[in-house]
């Protein structure tokens, strides 16, 4: 595979000094800061990612490019500026591989019939909409890399368009993780999604849909989880300390052997969940029958807390 073609499809990429140091020189021409609002605006991206972008830490291919492309970078030369030290493609732990696919379709430009229509044909390919940007529609995708792979080369040959009925601008191969925390506070839907392993921590998920995603082993402590819909998820020996999980939906989600010590609990549903030896350290925003329950039902808290319950 070609090199240019092997950045294309990685996950995510980060910058060499060389590279940053013509982007510098460029964003100097235009009167731009490192985290200039009107720069991240063009890139479609947060001041936060271009903070990322400049301290080398990795971030999605695609929003590298739009970066670059966005304070003058010529298009045939992005790929020039990516550091080959340790560029691979990302499948994840499960094997599984995900990318997303940017149509040319303003949301407010397209009827509910012919939605339904595009989300119809995307199911064929075992393809599901998952996340709508402003002035745009982006199709998360999660497949194997094969057919990931394949995706990109139906899109390259120009059939994907037709397929589709939408003019697609592009397909990139994303990180879930890092993509999720690159749109950090949006309403995400990430249902059936595969993120076992995941590092999130302090991630904004609040109001996600998360319904039967595997989350098994994600780190998600201190991350935002309020009103998140969580129902039917695998969150065992997940690490959810110190999260925010008022108003969360968690009913039917298995927490077996997960940390949630000093996690709020505030309003949230724990209905049908499965918490055998999930640690919920002093409860907090659980009411007193609350914590009773869970105990029954095998959850564990910290000592002083088992003495109260016992009394």
């Amino acid at each position: 595979m070609k090199l240019k073609e092997t950045i294309r499809m990685a996950a995510t990429v980060r910058a060499t000094i060389a590279g940053l140091n013509l982007v510098d020189a460029a964003r100097k021409k235009k009167g731009w800061t490192k985290r200039d609002e009107v720069w991240a605006g063009l890139a479609t991206t947060s001041k936060s990612t271009l903070g990322r972008f400049w301290s080398g830490v990795p971030i999605s291919t695609e929003t590298f490019k739009q970066i670059c492309l966005a304070v003058g970078i010529a298009e045939s030369d992005w790929e020039e500026l990516v550091s080959t030290e340790g560029l691979q493609e990302s499948y994840g732990r499960s094997g599984k591989s995900h990318a997303v696919i940017t149509l040319d379709v303003r949301l407010d430009d397209i009827s509910p019939e012919d939605l339904h229509l595009l989300v119809t044909r995307l199911a064929k390919y075992g393809l599901s909409l998952r996340d709508v940007t402003e002035g745009s529609i982006r199709l998360l995708l999660e497949g194997s890399p094969e057919d990931i792979a394949a995706i990109n080369a139906i899109h390259l040959s120009g059939e994907l368009s037709a397929i589709l009925s939408a003019s697609v601008r592009s397909v990139q191969r994303v990180d879930l993780a890092g993509w999720i925390r690159e749109h950090n506070g949006e309403a995400l839907c990430l249902r059936f999604a595969d993120l076992g392993f995941a590092y999130l921590r302090r991630a904004n998920l609040g109001f996600a849909d998360l319904r039967s995603a595997d989350l098994r082993s994600a780190i998600l402590s201190f991350a935002i989880l309020s009103d998140a819909d969580l129902r039917a998820s695998d969150l065992r020996r997940a690490n959810l300390h110190s999260a925010d999980l008022h108003d969360a939906n968690l009913g039917f989600a298995i927490l077996s052997f997960s940390n949630l010590r000093n996690a709020n609990l505030r309003g949230a549903n724990l209905r049908g969940a499965n918490v055998t030896a999930t640690q919920f350290g002093s409860g907090k925003g659980l009411s007193e029958l609350d914590k009773a329950e869970l105990k029954r039902r095998g959850a564990i808290f910290d000592a002083g807390m088992q003495g109260v319950l016992k009394a």
